[in-house]
C-alpha cells in the first residue's frame, strides 16, 4: 500500500510538471496548452519521460480486465490515465503512447486504453436493476476513463494525420458494451466467420475463438413468470430463499456485477480448452458453466456442466458449485468431481489445503472456474 501511494505521488508529480498545473480534461480547453509550446518539456526531458517506466506501467495496468481489481486501486489507475493524458498534449511524447514498444505490444492510445475503458464501461449497465445505485466512486472513475480514452485517441489521430496509411498503427474498432452478451461479441460478425475458408485461417485456434466468442458469455431466462426456475438448478432452495433485491444484498450484487463485467475478456477460449458462462437475465447470482476438456487428457472433447450460486455471505464465503455431468449420479470422472455433484477444492472450502489456497474475499468466481478446469487434466489429478 505504501509503495502504491508513493507511485501515485510520483505520477502526479510528473503530470503536474508536464502540465504546469492540475490538468482538467473535462472539456477541450486542454488543447490550448499545446498552443503555448511547452518549452520546459524539451528533447532531453521528452526522452527521459518516454523511456521511463511510465510506458511500461501503462502497458501493464491497461491490460487488467478485472473491474473488481481496478475498483480496489482506482487512485493508481486514475493517476496513470491522467499522466498519459497529460503526455498526449505534448506532441513529442505522443509517439510513445501511439507506437507499440515492441512486436508483442499494443498501442496504449489506440488499443489498450480503449479496451480498458470499454471493459470498465460495461459495469454500470450490468444488473443495474438489482444494484439499485451502483458504486458511485467507480461510476465517476469510469466517466473519467472514457474522457481520458477520448483525449488519447484524439492525440493519436493528430499524430497520424500526416503519416502514410502504411505507417499508421492498426487497431480494432471497439464499440461500447451494454450487456453481457454484447460484451462477449468480438469485432467479427457470425457471418464473417461462416464465410471464412478454413485455409484462410492459419491457426485453427484463432478460427475457433472467432466463431465461439459470441457464445462464451450469455444471459438466459432461468426464472419464469411466477418466480419458479424453468431449468434444472442444483441450488433451487437457495434461489427461493434469497431476495436479490434486498437492500442488505446490494453490496453483494455490486461485487458480482464487477466480476461478471470482467469475464468476457478473461475467460479462456481456445480449441484446446474453454469456459462458457451463462447468467440468469434477471438475477446475477444464478449461473451455469460449461467447461471443455483439455487436449491430450482423458477429458479431451468432453463438455462438463456446472451450477453456480452466490450465497448471501458472498464474497466472505465462496460460491456454491455443483458438478452435473455425472450420468444421473452414476459416473465419477475425477477424484475431485464426485458423482453426487460435490466438488472438492481448497478454494471452495470442501478440501483441506494450504492457507493461501483457501477462499478469501479477494478471490473470484473466475479463480474457482480455472481451478476446476485445472483438475480436468488427468484422472489421477497428478
Amino acid at each position: 500500500l505504501a509503495r502504491e501511494e508513493h507511485l501515485i505521488w510520483l505520477l502526479n508529480a510528473v503530470t503536474a510538471y508536464i502540465y504546469c498545473a492540475s490538468p482538467d480534461f473535462s472539456d477541450d480547453d486542454y488543447l490550448k496548452f499545446m498552443d503555448r509550446n511547452p518549452v520546459h518539456v524539451g528533447p532531453a526531458v521528452t526522452k527521459e519521460i518516454g523511456e521511463s517506466a511510465i510506458i511500461t506501467l501503462l502497458e501493464y495496468h491497461m491490460n487488467n480486465d478485472s473491474v473488481f481489481d481496478v475498483s480496489e486501486h482506482m487512485e493508481l489507475y486514475q493517476a496513470l490515465l491522467e499522466t498519459a493524458a497529460a503526455m498526449s498534449v505534448v506532441p513529442a511524447l505522443v509517439p510513445y503512447l501511439v507506437r507499440p514498444q515492441n512486436n508483442n505490444s499494443k498501442s496504449i492510445a489506440k488499443d489498450l486504453v480503449l479496451r480498458f475503458s470499454n471493459t470498465m464501461s460495461s459495469y454500470p449497465n450490468i444488473f443495474k436493476g438489482q444494484m439499485g445505485s451502483p458504486d458511485f466512486r467507480l461510476v465517476d472513475f469510469i466517466a473519467k476513463t472514457e474522457r481520458y480514452s477520448e483525449v488519447l485517441m484524439n492525440a493519436a489521430r493528430r499524430y497520424e494525420r500526416d503519416l502514410p496509411a502504411e505507417q499508421r498503427v492498426r487497431t480494432a474498432v471497439i464499440r461500447p458494451r451494454t450487456t453481457l452478451s454484447e460484451a462477449s461479441l468480438s469485432r467479427y460478425s457470425f457471418n464473417d466467420i461462416t464465410n471464412m475458408r478454413i485455409e484462410d485461417c492459419a491457426d485453427i485456434g484463432l478460427l475457433y475463438g472467432k466463431a465461439l466468442k459470441h457464445l462464451q458469455m450469455q444471459t438466459f431466462r432461468f426464472i419464469g413468470d411466477y418466480g419458479k426456475l424453468v431449468v434444472p438448478f442444483s441450488f433451487k432452495k437457495d434461489v427461493r430463499n434469497v431476495n436479490p433485491f434486498s437492500p442488505s444484498l446490494k453490496e453483494r450484487t455490486k461485487r458480482i456485477a464487477k466480476e461478471l463485467a470482467s469475464m468476457p475478456n478473461t475467460l479462456p477460449l481456445n480449441a484446446s480448452n474453454s469456459i462458457f458462462v451463462c447468467v440468469d437475465e434477471g438475477r446475477c447470482d444464478i449461473v451455469k458453466v460449461l467447461i471443455s476438456g483439455p487436449d491430450d487428457t482423458p477429458y479431451q472433447n468432453g463438455l462438463f456442466e456446472f451450477d453456480v450460486f452466490f450465497p448471501t455471505s458472498y464474497p466472505f464465503s465462496p460460491p456454491k458449485c455443483a458438478f452435473l455431468t455425472t450420468g444421473a449420479g452414476n459416473v465419477r470422472f475425477n477424484p475431485n468431481l464426485y458423482n453426487d455433484g460435490k466438488i472438492c477444492l481448497s478454494i471452495l472450502g470442501t478440501w483441506e489445503g494450504r492457507p493461501e489456497e483457501k477462499w478469501n474475499p479477494y478471490c473470484s468466481l473466475l479463480q474457482v472456474l480455472i481451478s476446476i478446469q485445472v483438475n480436468l487434466t488427468s484422472f489421477l489429478n497428478v
